[in-house]
């Protein structure tokens, strides 16, 4: 008797122990699943945004006081605008509610997930007219160069009908140099302004 009691006693220690192991090993396998598949409940997701954009394109509706839909290139693009964002029709500023379907804009800003997040909008008004105010980056060539607007580029040229001005005097382009604070204002063309008015603030 003390010999089959000892045999069940050790296969039971054995039995307890296999369900043991086997269960620690069910724990592992169902935590491994967790950190290798959905995020953690209460986890923050980081969301990337893209380089920052710059186009030209068409109002196609103004959705609301802070949002609009533009033609780019026959894409429509959602753009949403807030208190930072400076909106320009012409050489004025002006609250969203001034622009309307049909007009060209200027839109800069960051690229999000479905939208843009603008940092200004420049509408034509008239015969084109945009303007910005800018740091001068690099002088390209007796006739052009480039402001930075935030973290944008944007080229401008000049031609015999562009004054340039630095307090009461005109000047050449050759008199900017980098780093000046400019205010440019022109005719939006396709891949640059084309300058009328070139102003050098002290």
């Amino acid at each position: 008797m003390h010999v089959e009691q000892l045999i069940k006693d050790v296969f039971g220690t054995l039995s307890r122990t296999m369900s043991i192991g086997f269960a620690a090993c069910v724990v592992a396998a169902a935590a491994l699943a967790t950190f290798s598949g959905s995020p953690i409940a209460g986890a923050t997701t980081v969301h990337a945004t893209v380089a920052p954009v710059r186009f030209v394109g068409t109002i196609v509706e103004i959705n609301s006081s802070s949002s609009l839909t533009v033609d780019e290139k026959s894409r429509l693009l959602l753009v949403k605008t807030d208190d930072m964002t400076h909106i320009k029709l012409g050489t004025k500023s002006v609250k969203l509610s001034a622009l309307k379907p049909g007009d060209t804009v200027v839109v800069a800003g960051q690229q999000e997930t479905r939208f843009v997040s603008a940092t200004s909008v420049a509408a034509e008004s008239g015969m084109g007219l945009v303007s910005y105010s800018g740091i001068l980056s690099k002088i390209v060539s007796s006739s052009s160069f480039t402001i930075n607007l935030g973290t944008l580029h944007e080229l401008v040229k000049t031609d015999d009908m562009t004054h340039i001005k630095l307090g009461t005097k005109f000047v050449k382009v050759a008199s900017l140099k980098v780093g000046d604070h400019l205010g440019v204002a022109g005719h939006q063309e396709a891949g640059f302004v084309l300058a009328t008015n070139v102003v050098i603030h002290m």
